[in-house]
């Protein structure tokens, strides 16, 4: 999300006819030096409830750092840091860095940041624009750093242009004039000047083939690891690492020389688990070896993710909308939520004792295989004057089935008035075919996404 934040940022300013250049800054040892007395300006300043303020000063009050060393015992009162690690150190750091990214910012700059790693573009129409806006901008937040002792490192700040006219920007971080690099690395992901990530592909079929050279030492066609543990660390191990982020560069893998490159890092890993030699083709290691070609993996992962950040798929009805998750601060308080309280039974005589004879009964069920794949089906049965009817229906989802499964409770009344608590997990193209039946809906409670 933050990755795709930003280049969106970038792209519609380039359509736009700007100018473009984007910093990654480098905080020096951010978690080890945030200042205590910052965070509670921080907390103040949001009106922090005084119970919680009260917990988070008892929470860091009289921590200590000894050391003993040559025979010396040395203690000293800490007042800064937030404890990498811990449950609330993530919230405290946010805390504090909240006042940078709320900072009032000339027109064109967007900065943002996912934990420590600060990431600032700036867009203009022209150089000298591009210039004086970059400079104040980092000026500011070098002085926010400075009052909350906190050091921005110019050597290790990066600075790329996205557009060529604004290499000629002379831009100056705290006295020293920085220099543009062709590439930048932002949370994994390696940004070449033109978002073509044929750089961030080399970086990650390198960092695949170091692992298969490893792998090398210990496996032949005739000894070695088990085929079956070769298939395990290619899973889990080298199809992660090529596939992190794809959402964001999953989209290039349709050039052909992209899919030849990511093909032979992947034709190794197959022979490897099929201990073949190398004269075997391509197409039959991955079969032998049951990969899905490299290009279609990303691709898959890549629509994936896009569904997620765009909440709109083309393989459900549109009138089903996606939920995001609710800002906490959105949240209701706990004392505030409402609880749906709901009988369970283990017997078809408890059954009975809760549901009248004419109720609708939903009967619902679901399946996961050992590849990840699920189905769901259900059977809903009308009691009628003359005869029942039943309505059976089953459904088969993806692999991906984690995505458009809800988990829900449906209260569904019919006309009669008698109402039947469905409690399974259910699939939206089941939840989907209720809708379009003549049931009238009276609540639909999500659990889970």
């Amino acid at each position: 999300m933050a990755i795709d934040t930003a280049l969106d940022v970038i792209r519609r300013a380039k359509d736009n006819g700007l100018l473009v250049i984007a910093f990654s800054l480098d905080i020096k040892a951010a978690f080890d030096n945030a200042w205590w007395p910052a965070l509670f300006h921080g907390l103040r300043t949001i009106n922090c409830p005084r119970n919680i303020y009260g917990l988070i000063r008892s929470y860091v009050r009289n921590r200590m750092v000894t050391l003993d060393h040559a025979g010396v015992r040395v203690t000293i009162m800490m007042t800064k840091g937030c404890i990498q690690g811990s449950a609330c150190g993530p919230v405290l750091w946010n805390i504090i860095l909240d006042v940078l990214l709320g900072a009032e910012l000339s027109a064109g700059c967007h900065i943002q940041a996912y934990a420590d790693d600060v990431f600032l573009v700036v867009a203009a129409k022209d150089i000298h624009r591009l210039e004086s806006t970059a400079n104040a901008a980092l000026s500011r937040i070098t002085d926010w750093g400075s009052s909350v002792k906190l050091v921005f490192g110019p050597s290790k700040t990066q600075m790329i242009a996205f557009t060529p006219g604004a290499k000629a920007a002379n831009i100056i971080m705290d006295g020293h004039t920085l220099k543009f690099s062709p590439d930048i690395k932002l949370l994994g992901v390696i940004l070449d000047e033109k978002l073509l990530f044929n750089k961030h592909i080399q970086y990650v079929i390198s960092k695949a083939i170091k692992i298969f050279n490893k792998l090398c030492l210990y496996t032949r066609p005739t000894w070695g690891a088990h085929p079956e543990n070769i298939r395990a660390i290619y899973q889990q191990v080298i199809v992660t690492i090529v596939t992190y982020a794809a959402g964001i560069w999953g989209h290039v893998v349709s050039k052909r020389g992209v899919r030849k490159r990511l093909e032979i890092m992947q034709r190794g890993f197959a022979i490897k688990a099929i201990k073949a030699f190398r004269t075997v083709s391509t197409a039959t290691a991955l079969a032998l070896a049951k990969f899905i070609p490299i290009d279609l993996k990303i691709k898959e992962v890549y629509a994936v993710e896009r569904t997620r950040l765009s909440c709109t798929s083309d393989f459900l009805p549109h009138d089903i909308t996606f939920e995001k998750p609710t800002a906490p601060h959105k949240l209701l308080h706990p004392s505030e939520r409402i609880t749906i309280h709901y009988d369970t039974v283990h017997s078809q005589q408890e059954v009975d004792t809760i549901i009248s004879p004419d109720s609708v009964c939903i009967y619902t069920d679901g399946s996961k295989q050992g590849d990840g794949a699920v189905g769901a089906a259900f059977v809903c049965y009308v009691p009628a004057v003359n005869s029942p009817i039943t309505i059976v229906k089953k459904f088969n989802c993806t692999t991906h089935a984690r995505y458009s499964r809800l988990s829900c409770l449906l209260f569904i009344r019919l006309a009669t008035g008698h109402s039947t608590i469905i409690t399974r997990k259910l699939s939206y193209s089941l939840i989907h075919f209720l809708l379009s039946k003549p049931y009238k809906i009276e609540a639909i409670h999500t659990l889970l996404l």
